[in-house]
């Protein structure tokens, strides 16, 4: 146990120290070019950076349908919109803060209100989780592919495709979350793990792409905001860019929300079109968008928990009766 213990302690500050590394050779080059930025902030339409968070926002919204569509798929809970945004994205904003426990703390606190199963909860918000991060694999996969910006050949992306196909096979995505779960609660039967339908993951799929497209285009609207060398016909370039780098940042494991490792992945990834500061103003910049469209998600989950506070707990709809099974046969 003492092992373990330091093990998670020292990967903790190893991630920190890793964050704290390359954000400093970030800043030190944005500082060296300092006029550049300057201008590339004075000159910045606010209007389009605007219009990027609202389309990263709308973005962030497929994340909620996909955690309500596993609900009511694994559990038969019907949950409304609002119910789902609050118990998806509240506690998730814990995984900037080191450690496990204040993940599963807000989940349990949360899905406590509506009666909610706590091992239900996690289970479904990581499930979310691997789709969310194998979509964006995929999404940053034909992105790239189409953008052509590598001229590498179709059958090497065909090929990289066909891996993130495999990986949502319901038998390997089920074993994930096994795996998963047991890392975070030890005590947990693994038999209750309700298994995966090609359905659901398909379905799941889908939103998690359509998310990643809009977060795209609001990222390629926030960087015509810095630079009139960028227009939306770099969308795939950047759409790709982004979504494999996220992905990068979060299956680097050691740093909170990726933080650096994907700000570096991105900048890497970027068009060579792009000069290496306007890279590093645009990677740092991402950040900041996705970071303010997130508390903008959680003020207005906040406010909505307050007013169900307020109101009387809706009883929450069970379409499929108490006999509903826990568990999906794999397909």
């Amino acid at each position: 146990m003492q092992k373990k213990r330091k093990k998670k302690y020292l990967r903790n500050i190893l991630g920190i120290v890793v964050s704290t590394v390359i954000f400093y050779f970030i800043l030190k080059k944005l500082f060296v070019n300092y006029q550049q930025v300057k201008e590339a902030i004075y000159n910045a339409n606010l209007f389009l950076i605007l219009l990027g968070i609202l389309f990263i926002f709308l973005g962030e919204m497929f994340v909620v349908l996909i955690w309500k569509e596993f609900m009511w798929r694994f559990y038969g809970k019907k949950l409304p919109f609002y119910q789902s945004l609050i118990l998806m994205f509240l506690p998730n904003i814990a995984r900037y803060i080191p450690g496990k426990v204040w993940f599963v703390f807000g989940i349990a606190y949360l899905a406590k209100e509506w009666q909610i199963d706590t091992v239900s909860a996690l289970t479904v918000t990581l499930v979310t989780q691997l789709m969310i991060l194998l979509s964006a694999l995929l999404s940053g996969i034909i992105y790239i592919g189409f953008s052509g910006m590598y001229n590498l050949p179709y059958w090497i992306y065909f090929v990289f495709v066909l891996l993130v196909i495999l990986l949502l096979q319901p038998k390997i995505l089920h074993k994930l979350l096994c795996y998963l779960l047991k890392s975070i609660k030890k005590d947990y039967n693994l038999q209750k793990i309700p298994e995966m339908s090609v359905k659901v993951l398909l379905e799941t799929l889908v939103f998690g792409m359509l998310l990643w497209t809009f977060i795209g285009i609001g990222i390629t609207i926030s960087g015509i905001a810095f630079y009139n060398n960028i227009s939306m016909g770099d969308f795939r370039s950047i759409a790709g860019a982004f979504s494999t780098s996220y992905f990068i940042g979060y299956a680097s494991i050691i740093t909170p929300a990726g933080l650096g490792i994907r700000e570096g992945a991105f900048a890497l990834l970027l068009p060579n079109y792009l000069s290496n500061t306007q890279k590093l103003v645009f990677s740092v910049s991402s950040r900041i968008w996705m970071t303010i469209a997130e508390i903008l998600i959680f003020v207005i989950g906040a406010i909505l928990l307050r007013i169900k506070h307020i109101d009387k707990p809706e009883k929450i709809e069970n379409d499929k009766g108490s006999s509903h099974s826990n568990s999906i046969p794999a397909q």
